[in-house]
């Protein structure tokens, strides 16, 4: 069996199992649905709770009642392996069939935030409240399965738009937060909602956040994960992967400006997110944790920069699939772009 035929054996077996669950299931961080962590009070408690359960060798989910979800994120990833595999195969009926499930289910978790409540070391947020991250997935999808299958999600795509456009706040250069609850500049999210915008034809909006976060590009390629504190000040790799799709993405919408900004991350990213084994490290100078969200984007960035064999090296079951980690750190993307030769949705 060659490399495109297990990477495609191994976006099967993973549609086939998120099918088998109605799309549902874990996520790293949703500790806070179990009935437990309502009497937690304060945000240091919620965020310790947060992470015991993450970090648990075995999963205590179930013993802490708390259940799967449906995650937009996920809902987005598998949109864009359909359209990707209908794309690449002869007979779409079967993709064209899930994704319809996928739009309706789309429909019925609008507005596009997690579904269990969160706490990060900034700020917490409720149970779907929209992100300009899972937005930017949902409506990157949504073109996807409209370009693949002619399907209508233009009412659905706008009406994301405009919500994630009236709910975020923006700084005076056009930067949007990452909910409508905080005012914190992070880059990959603002890029990757830019990058949406754009294909939805909100080019001005896209512009002015896109620019603003090109504005602050370091000298040697980088961005830190965010600005405005310390604690944002790490940079890891698949956040950089995401900033570097968004702007392969931008490219493609907007033109020539984000060639330069975009090599400039890309040697970076090669350089100094990537071990001698030709592993993607955790973050600069430091291999684990393992995760499967930091191959998965490795992947798919190889992927969208037509660097095949190095994509196909990075999806073997041992680095990436092995993992199972497929509800909220999905690798359908790096996968279903494999299967057909291109990227899938940032």
């Amino acid at each position: 069996m060659d490399a495109y035929e297990r990477s495609d054996e191994a976006l099967s077996s993973a549609l086939a199992r998120l099918e088998s669950t109605g799309f549902t299931g874990y996520d790293p961080y949703d500790g806070l649905l179990s009935p437990l962590a309502r009497v937690l009070s304060c945000a240091r408690a919620r965020l310790l709770f947060t992470h015991a359960v993450r970090k648990k060798p075995v999963d205590i989910r179930p013993l802490l009642g708390i259940k799967k979800t449906l995650n937009p994120k996920t809902l987005a990833l598998c949109l864009s392996a359909y359209a990707i595999l209908c794309r690449s195969r002869s007979l779409c009926l079967p993709f064209i069939q899930k994704a319809h499930e996928i739009v309706s289910l789309l429909e019925k978790t609008f507005p596009w935030g997690y579904p269990f409540p969160w706490q990060s070391r900034a700020f917490f947020v409720p149970a779907g409240t929209p992100t300009a991250v899972n937005t930017a997935f949902a409506i990157h999808a949504l073109l996807d399965a409209k370009e693949a299958f002619g399907i209508d999600t233009s009412g659905l795509v706008q009406k994301g738009a405009g919500n994630i456009l009236g709910c975020l706040r923006r700084s005076p250069d056009g930067f949007f937060s990452y909910t409508p609850l905080d005012k914190y500049r992070i880059h990959n999210a603002n890029l990757l909602l830019a990058s949406a915008l754009a294909r939805a034809g909100f080019r001005e909006e896209s512009v002015n956040a896109a620019r603003a976060s090109l504005a602050l590009q370091r000298e040697d390629g980088s961005w830190p994960y965010g600005e405005d504190h310390g604690m944002f000040s790490y940079i890891d790799s698949f956040h950089t992967g995401f900033v570097i799709l968004a702007l392969c993405s931008l490219r493609k919408s907007l033109g020539k400006e984000f060639e330069a900004p975009l090599a400039r991350a890309l040697d970076f990213y090669e350089k100094n997110l990537f071990g001698p084994d030709g592993l993607p490290l955790w973050r600069v100078g430091k291999k684990y944790p393992l995760d499967v969200h930091t191959f998965a984007v490795a992947a798919g960035v190889m992927a969208e920069l037509g660097k095949t064999e190095k994509a196909l090296f990075l999806l073997p079951a041992r680095s990436l699939v092995a993992f199972g980690q497929l509800a909220g750190c999905s690798p359908l993307a790096p996968l279903s772009a494999l299967s057909g030769q291109e990227s899938a949705a940032p």
